[in-house]
């Protein structure tokens, strides 16, 4: 982590002090100059065995000056949310994972890819299937994803993911199509819906600076508009009112549950994007200013009461 020994003898062995990209310091000739030498012992000891380590922003972020021993295997961490929506981002992470695989032949990755927790769905299908097919083309042999689902809003990604994970070139649509009609029986076709409005909603957002991530921030209210929210919550009705038992009532239910904590939020958003106008008021803008007041007095007891 960050925090390296800055003595003369650890400074020579990293080839004095280096940056990355970012402006952090570097010390990936030191650490896997010592990787290296730790596999060559081991091929001795321990025929066939791998030893690991990250490629990430607190030392290891850019790759070592020199070939990385074959029985090391690099796990670099990422984030897959602004793959498909963000041009610069996509072309920016698929130079950086092309830099350590010409220097390393075993890497990994560690995405975070997480759900839980998060007040707004990042269902990103289609833009997983991309990059892990780009990884796989580029000599990837393994996944470790955060994937902690929230399968209230993003039901079927960590299962498409795992099912990517073993065929890269499966089709995304077909897995989503399987996944609704398995799971939801006669509401498949309205939960589609609900699912398509949401990745199409993520994957139709400008890039925005700076990115987003897997991290909640208050631009997600340009995600969720009020027009996705409608959409998604129609569809959710219908396929409520499609459900044949029980068991299937209760999955849409913890879906529609979970929504609506992305409704309140988006609300809060669009509320106070109004609140915070300066322009002088006038006895209409200040009515709607008092309007707006009591809708976020109510949104913010609502969430607190759900």
């Amino acid at each position: 982590n960050y925090g390296y020994c800055m003595c003369a003898k650890c400074l020579k062995m990293n080839g004095g002090l280096k940056y990355d990209e970012h402006g952090h310091v570097c010390f990936s000739n030191l650490i896997y100059g010592f990787y290296n030498k730790v596999a060559e012992q081991l091929v001795k000891t321990h025929p066939g065995k791998l030893i690991g380590g990250y490629a990430y922003q607190c030392g290891t972020y850019d790759p070592p000056e020199f070939p990385i021993h074959p029985n090391v295997v690099v796990c670099r961490t990422l984030d897959l949310s602004p793959y498909h929506f963000d041009p610069e981002y996509r072309e920016k992470m698929t130079a950086y994972m092309k830099k350590w695989s010409a220097v390393g032949k075993k890497f990994t990755f560690h995405v975070w890819h997480n759900g839980m927790g998060f007040l707004f769905p990042r269902l990103e299908l289609r833009s997983t299937k991309t990059f892990l097919k780009f990884g796989y083309e580029i000599g990837a042999i393994g996944y470790h994803g955060e994937e902690n689902a929230n399968f209230g809003l993003e039901g079927p990604k960590s299962w498409i993911s795992s099912r990517l994970l073993w065929d890269t070139d499966a089709d995304v649509d077909a897995l989503l199509q399987e996944f609704c009609e398995n799971f939801y029986g006669k509401a498949a076709e309205p939960m589609r819906r609900y699912y398509d409005t949401l990745e199409n909603a993520w994957n139709a957002q400008p890039p925005q600076n700076p990115p987003l991530n897997y991290i909640f921030r208050p631009q997600m209210n340009r995600v969720i508009t009020p027009g996705v929210v409608h959409d998604c919550r129609r569809a959710l009705a219908e396929a409520l009112a499609r459900a044949e038992d029980d068991t299937v009532r209760k999955r849409i239910d913890l879906a529609s549950k979970a929504f609506r904590v992305t409704e309140y939020y988006s609300a809060r958003f669009m509320i106070w994007d109004s609140i915070r106008d300066n322009t002088p008021r006038t006895p209409k803008a200040f009515a709607e200013l008092v309007s707006n007041l009591n809708r976020m007095q109510y949104t913010v007891q609502a969430l607190e009461n759900y």
